[in-house]
């Protein structure tokens, strides 16, 4: 006897969908940018709402303490806050973003950008 082939269903057409974290992901960029720094297990929802908080921000581009940031690990960027800055060795001292701080280091400016 011959078995009877079961037609399979076709799947579903792709759709072209964001990631479920990509949203967060983009709000979370745009904390880091103007300066607003968000811990890892914030909500997109307060992240949203501090960025509202903080309104327009037309400030200058300056390292300082305080400060959100990109610094440069090798090949690449990871984002960070400026610990501290060292104008007469021209170094910073940063702390990564969701790292621990034993992680925490000094570089030199050039590796060191404000998140703008």
């Amino acid at each position: 006897k011959k078995k009877k082939k079961k037609k399979k269903k076709k799947a579903p057409a792709k759709t072209h969908a964001a990631a479920p974290g990509a949203e967060r992901s983009r709000v979370l960029a745009l904390c880091l940018r103007r300066g607003i720094l968000c811990s890892g297990s914030a909500s997109t929802e307060s992240m949203r709402q501090k960025l509202a908080d903080a309104g327009d921000d037309d400030s200058d581009d300056e390292l300082r303490a305080g400060s959100a940031c990109f610094c440069r690990w090798g090949d690449a960027l990871y984002g960070g806050k400026i610990l501290s800055v060292d104008e007469s060795e021209d170094t910073c001292r940063v702390h990564f973003l969701g790292w621990a701080k034993h992680h925490d280091g000094d570089f030199a400016t050039e590796y060191v950008r404000p998140a703008r």
